[in-house]
């Protein structure tokens, strides 16, 4: 349709929950995640359905926190990932499985933050990067690790920001950026090849602003 016009978007559906904070896509086997808030819930829809109504959407887990502010889906090795507000849960779930229940999804860590607002996946280099609510925290995991349990996450920086909202990778340039609060700043990071180590910290992070 060009989705240039409001008669292209209709409503998929209609959650049971207060909003959607997250949504990511599973390429590989065809299906939508989205976190909510007020429950804790991720939904899930299977695209062969057309996900273009109320039925074709279904609760995959109904998680033991409040909000799941950020999903990230890492491809090459098949997991889920999400983060949570209040108790700063990264919750895992292994592609393969279905996650379609919440026998699936497990507690990767608990990061002890106020929450994960932001998630991201470097899939050049293998590393989990997560943003984190109350310090300002970024955490990383690199895959190999399974990053299924809290000795496979390490801070890799403490800024002087108290939030990260925001993560994406530019994997073509090799570089990470955050969206901080409360100063707004676009933090940049040039990535670190190679991933023999868990503990290896974020090289070159600065702040980028304007003029």
């Amino acid at each position: 349709t060009g989705c240039d016009s409001t008669t292209d978007f209709t409503v998929a559906t209609d959650t049971s929950a207060t909003a959607i904070d997250a949504l990511a896509i599973d390429q590989t086997n065809g299906v939508l995640y989205g976190g909510s808030s007020s429950n804790g819930l991720i939904f899930r829809c299977a695209f062969s359905t057309g996900c273009d109504s109320a039925t074709d959407f279904t609760v995959a887990t109904d998680t033991a926190d409040f909000f799941i502010y950020s999903l990230a889906i890492d491809q090459t090795n098949g997991v889920l990932y999400g983060g949570s507000v209040s108790n700063g849960f990264i919750f895992r779930c292994v592609l393969s499985s279905g996650c379609d229940s919440a026998t699936d999804f497990t507690v990767a860590t608990d990061t002890a933050e106020t929450g994960v607002y932001s998630l991201t996946v470097d899939q050049t280099n293998g590393v989990l990067y997560g943003g984190s609510g109350g310090n300002g925290f970024i955490f990383r995991c690199v895959l190999s690790t399974g990053c299924d349990s809290v000795t496979d996450f390490t801070v890799a920086t403490d800024t002087t920001e108290s939030t990260f909202y925001s993560l994406t990778v530019d994997q073509t340039n090799g570089v990470l950026y955050g969206g901080s609060n409360a100063s707004g700043y676009i933090f940049r990071c040039v990535l670190c090849q190679g991933t023999s180590t868990k503990s290896s910290a974020i090289n070159n992070l600065t702040i980028q602003t304007g003029a």
